[in-house]
């Protein structure tokens, strides 16, 4: 990359509705968590309502069932290569088993599209959030256009 293109780059903050785009179009995701007082990054599958609220499958012996009554932080991002562009949503919130949970707001999460690429993830969570952000390295304008600026790969609303 030459120096014009790298100065033709900024980060720009993405609005709460380009978050949720992100968290609805996506289907892996990494959770973050503290166990026993260290750091843990795990990736899962996952699927996101409207909201924001975040649900994931995993095993009776993950690590992962931490996340109960637990805050967590909860990521995903994606780059264009050839652009060398790319964004990042984080999600900030508490964990809580929904597995078993009674009533339509469970039974409804609990249908939501989550397909865990191994086997045997029969536990239910749910991540709220108390707060999503999300930032973009963006090209501010094309040379071949006269536009004022864009946003590599976000999703419409």
């Amino acid at each position: 990359m030459d120096e014009h293109q790298a100065a033709n780059r900024d980060l720009a903050a993405l609005t709460e509705e380009q978050c949720l785009g992100y968290l609805r179009a996506g289907h892996i995701g990494r959770v973050g968590l503290v166990v026993a007082g260290r750091t843990q990054i795990l990736p899962v599958n996952y699927a996101a309502d409207d909201n924001g609220r975040v649900v994931f499958r995993t095993s009776a012996s993950s690590v992962l069932n931490e996340v109960a009554s637990a805050e967590v932080t909860f990521e995903i991002d994606g780059a264009d290569d050839v652009s060398r562009t790319g964004w990042t949503v984080q999600l900030f919130g508490r964990g809580q088993e929904i597995t078993r949970a009674r009533g339509d707001d469970a039974a409804t999460l609990r249908e939501l599209p989550v397909e865990p690429w191994a086997t045997d993830r029969t536990a239910w969570y749910l991540l709220t959030p108390n707060e999503i952000i999300g930032r973009a390295l963006v090209i501010r304008s094309r040379p071949d256009h006269n536009d004022e600026g864009w946003f590599a790969g976000i999703p419409s609303s």
